[in-house]
């Protein structure tokens, strides 16, 4: 009998090492074959993705690749209709940057990392600062200082990743008139720095191996240089204002 029970405890155990085996292949790691943009996970070296989305301020395109176990990397092209910086002014831009993720601790469905973001972004001075007589047509060109960001991602279950984010901009501004006289330029006046603290959470929806559906929002406090001037004998002074996002889209993977 006991010769009996050995043979089919070995092979019980067999099964049960093999299927376990298998659901450990599965948990996640910092890199995977379901593909995250928007978080802390980065992509295989070698694979690649295209997102597509809108929403406010911007609609964008953005190229990511997998460029080794825990580094990605990006190129975005955006398309301004409002400001990236404050409140919900209109005002027409462009904007080119390179997004950088590093992964540094993965572990099941959770995973921490940073990103990077250097960049340009030009156009109306409306893109930059919220003065009451500033005009559409004046030119602005802003030079992105890294905007890093904390990033927190976790995997309830397999189709879908949950990401949240801090995201600190920092840009320096050439252009757009700021010393309250909407008809002197001058260098001393005309270079100044704005920023964001914004907080921003989302969901990818895994939808097929290479189509993601994503949705984001933040919202944050925005900064920009304190000025006071005279309007019809009355004195206006500028606020900072309030950094607000939001956009939804999908993500293509084309490389696996």
């Amino acid at each position: 009998m006991k010769a009996r029970i050995v043979p089919v405890v070995a092979v019980l155990t067999a099964t049960l090492a093999l299927h376990l085996g298998s659901a450990s292949a599965q948990v996640r790691g910092p890199t995977s074959n379901a593909v995250d943009i928007w978080g802390a996970r980065t992509m295989r070296g070698g694979q690649h993705a295209i997102s597509v989305g809108a929403g406010w301020p911007s609609v964008f395109v953005q190229y990511d690749i997998g460029m080794g176990e825990r580094f990605g990397l990006g190129l975005r092209g955006d398309l301004y209709y409002g400001s990236p910086f404050y409140d919900f002014d209109t005002a027409l831009g462009l904007g080119f940057s390179v997004p950088m993720r590093f992964n540094f601790y993965s572990k099941n469905n959770i995973a921490i990392g940073m990103g990077l973001r250097p960049g340009i972004t030009f156009g109306e001075g409306e893109l930059f600062i919220d003065h009451a007589w500033n005009e559409d047509d004046d030119f602005g060109f802003g030079l992105h200082l890294g905007d890093p960001s904390f990033l927190f991602t976790i995997t309830p279950i397999r189709q879908l990743t949950v990401f949240a984010r801090a995201d600190l901009q920092l840009v320096l501004v050439i252009g757009p008139d700021d010393d309250g006289d909407p008809d002197t330029f001058d260098d001393d006046d005309d270079a100044f720095f704005v920023g964001t603290l914004g907080f921003v959470g989302g969901v990818e929806w895994h939808l097929a191996p290479a189509v993601n559906l994503f949705a984001l929002t933040g919202v944050g406090p925005g900064f920009q240089p304190d000025h006071c001037y005279r309007r019809g004998g009355r004195r206006y002074c500028d606020d900072d204002g309030l950094y607000f996002r939001f956009a939804f889209g999908a993500t293509f993977i084309l490389g696996r």
